[in-house]
């Protein structure tokens, strides 16, 4: 008796690629998450950090002042807090720009696990038809077995009452 093929292993087949590749794809993502927010974490450490030296520099300029010191040491820490609080500004740039980073591979990883969710629920889907078939090749193969012996048993019985 032949063995029957399963039709739908070819599905199968490209169903598990998908899936292997949703899984693949999500663990790209989530890695990718990961490094944005450890670049945002060091962007934020930078702009802390400038904001208490812009802090410091703007209470050393505002010290100079008061001092009464020299024209020419008043505009150079001028200049100096002036500096910082560029360097603020542009870390504060930077980290929003960061900030947006991480959202979008946030989005990217919600979207690479709701692919992943469906090639999975699609395989699923196949494999649970393969159980199906599966179970009903077995019970035609036994059917076609016991109509075998039955034939054999009645040829049997036959030959002995002929006899």
């Amino acid at each position: 008796m032949r063995k029957s093929k399963y039709r739908l292993n070819t599905v199968l087949e490209v169903r598990e690629r998908e899936r292997d590749e949703a899984t693949a794809l999500l663990a790209g993502r989530l890695a990718e998450l990961e490094t944005a927010r450890i670049e945002l974490e060091r962007m934020l450490q930078l702009l802390a950090n400038a904001e208490e030296d812009y802090q410091k520099a703007a209470l050393e300029f505002n010290s100079v002042i008061s001092n009464g010191a020299k024209t020419a040491t008043i505009l150079n820490h001028k200049r100096f807090a002036e500096d910082e609080k560029r360097k603020v500004t542009d870390l504060k740039h930077e980290a929003d720009i960061h900030a947006q980073t991480v959202k979008s591979a946030e989005e990217k990883v919600r979207i690479a696990k709701k692919d992943l969710e469906e090639s999975s629920r699609s395989m699923s889907v196949i494999e649970k038809h393969k159980k199906s078939w599966e179970k009903s090749e077995v019970r035609r193969e036994t059917k076609d077995e016991q109509k075998l012996l039955d034939e054999f048993s009645r040829a049997l019985h036959q030959r002995d009452k002929d006899i």
